[in-house]
């Protein structure tokens, strides 16, 4: 109750920021509906409002797999997809629920707490307004629909946000149950739990202290903290991955078919700057075209630069753990040969938002709001008709 007393405030605000958000989408994707026409499993194109199935739609593309994955188990290639999202959609069902509103939700109600966290996160560094601006910013940004569409991005923002809170505010036990959690949610929750144990190292103590004083450390105290119970909660926290890991095992007999699998999804392994070389090269080859998959493109390659700058700057403005996973979350799908979704990934990068909001121009904030919102109806209109703009 002194919990709700604190935050009733702060609560009231998400709740309005989150139901605004939530309305207007809902107005402009069903105006889209009545505008464009739907594109089904078969290719084929719908008149606008024929086969209209409102809500089912949120759960096109990757929201089908998870889906499937809760109501029939998995199939060889979708363990790509990591499994806590579809248990929980699965332990709903349980109730009767079925899996699109189970999943809807789901997602909806974990976007609620990540805007929780993200202020609280943010209040430990920032004033309240802006602390405000990065919600705000978190939601207009171009891809913030897919908070709400049967996807795993507002699940693992959660579980992100509310391990590095945990972690400033020295909860360590909880911080890395977070992460833990985060692992079987996205690949990428291995940065989380590596930076969550990064943060552990610079609150220390004894690391504590000028530059110079923390270069002249003895190896022996870096060993201790290295060998205590924080080490203790890292190592425990790759479990849940490692059960996944051994799922896979016993199923596919292949405990890294997550990673194996990656190549029906167009996805393979290959050096970060080629994967730039490969975008770079086909847009000179292609030109300036009219076409949606040219577009898409440019979208992946744009949400990549713009991160890219971000992180020089948050090396300047922000924790070294905020950056160090910053750079994780950046880096890491470059190995993929492509940027492929790119811009639904970096919906986790939390601290891309802090930055964003520490712009102080005018003119620049203005534009990009006018520029984040427009791209935000344009893309969740296309979303809801069945296009790939994931």
């Amino acid at each position: 109750m002194k919990f709700l007393k604190k935050d009733w405030g702060i609560i009231k605000y998400i709740l309005l920021l989150f139901l605004g958000w939530r309305i207007a989408l809902v107005i402009i994707t069903f105006l889209g509906l009545s505008i464009v026409p739907y594109v089904g499993e078969n290719g084929r194109f719908y008149l606008p409002n024929e086969e209209l199935k409102y809500w089912e739609r949120w759960s096109n593309w990757d929201g089908g797999h998870f889906r499937g994955i809760a109501e029939n188990n998995y199939l060889p290639q979708q363990t790509v997809f990591f499994p806590l999202y579809p248990i929980l959609i699965k332990s709903l069902m349980f109730f009767g629920i079925p899996s699109i509103p189970g999943g809807l939700i789901l997602s909806h109600l974990f976007l609620i707490l990540s805007l929780y966290f993200l202020y609280k996160l943010s209040r430990l560094d920032f004033t309240e307004q802006t602390s405000k601006n990065i919600l705000f910013i978190l939601l207009i940004f171009p891809t913030s629909f897919f908070f709400g569409a049967i996807y795993s991005e507002s699940l693992f923002l959660f579980l992100t946000l509310a391990s590095f809170y945990f972690a400033r505010t020295k909860s360590y036990p909880l911080a890395f149950i977070f992460a833990s959690l985060s692992t079987i949610t996205r690949l990428i929750g291995l940065a989380v739990l590596l930076s969550i144990f990064i943060e552990y190292l610079l609150q220390s103590k004894r690391l504590k202290g000028s530059l110079e004083e923390k270069t002249r450390i003895s190896l022996k105290t870096f060993l201790n903290k290295l060998l205590s119970k924080q080490t203790f909660y890292f190592l425990f926290s790759l479990i849940p991955l490692s059960l996944y890991m051994y799922f896979q095992k016993i199923t596919f007999n292949n405990p890294f078919s997550f990673l194996t699998n990656e190549e029906h999804w167009q996805r393979e392994f290959s050096l970060p700057w080629d994967t730039i070389s490969i975008y770079l090269d086909n847009f000179k080859q292609t030109g300036l075209t009219i076409d949606l998959f040219y577009a898409i493109h440019i979208i992946e390659f744009s949400s990549f630069l713009i991160a890219l700058i971000c992180l020089f700057f948050s090396f300047k403005y922000l924790r070294p753990s905020y950056s160090f996973y910053f750079f994780l979350s950046l880096l890491l799908p470059l190995f993929s040969k492509t940027l492929l979704s790119y811009q639904r990934f970096i919906l986790a990068i939390f601290p891309l938002f802090f930055i964003l909001a520490l712009i102080k121009n005018d003119p620049l904030q203005k534009f990009g709001i006018i520029i984040s919102t427009m791209l935000l109806g344009f893309l969740s209109i296309l979303f809801i008709n069945g296009y790939w703009i994931t």
